[in-house]
């Protein structure tokens, strides 16, 4: 009898360590609300731009915003020269669980990227440039197995001011944490 409440306390115990290891691992997924990235164009046109996500729920998908910082250069054709620009970005999305395990997610928003320049024409003209464009945003976002490390492809639809619209695309890896 005593062998019996013995295994039967051992089995006990186990499955309750097993049921909290398993429940906290999901918690931790599930609680990762930030993130950090580097996006490879996208938003920074032909640049690079470092990025803070914050998610607004507290389960996988849901709102969320962000600001980046970055830059680039634009070289020239015809002569040596470069035209180097700083991006500065902000903005919101929803993020829609689309696979089973919700490490899949479809992305959909808007960004508004601020670009600051120094441009040298081939004609010689020297000037600072300032302008800001909004765009509209399709991603889809993937999370490793840990929810920790993601990856992201990303179509934009940036909107000039004479209401043209350019179609791009960025690429983008990061931690979420």
């Amino acid at each position: 009898m005593k062998k019996l409440f013995f295994l039967l306390a051992i089995a006990a115990f186990t499955a309750q360590n097993l049921k909290a290891q398993t429940t906290s691992a999901a918690d931790t997924t599930a609680n990762l609300r930030n993130s950090w990235y580097f996006e490879f164009a996208g938003a920074s046109l032909t640049g690079l731009t470092f990025n803070y996500e914050r998610f607004l729920s507290k389960t996988p998908g849901g709102f969320s915003i962000r600001g980046g910082i970055g830059g680039g250069f634009i070289p020239h054709i015809f002569d040596s020269g470069a035209d180097f620009f700083g991006a500065f970005t902000g903005g919101v999305s929803y993020n829609i669980p689309v696979t089973g395990n919700k490490r899949g997610m479809i992305e959909v928003g808007s960004i508004y990227t601020y670009y600051s320049g120094h441009i040298l024409s081939q004609f010689g003209d020297d000037s600072n440039v300032g302008t800001g464009v909004p765009a509209a945003l399709a991603s889809w976002r993937h999370l490793s197995a840990s929810g920790k490390t993601q990856i992201r492809a990303t179509w934009l639809a940036f909107i000039s001011p004479d209401g043209w619209v350019q179609p791009w695309v960025g690429f983008s890896v990061g931690q979420r944490f």
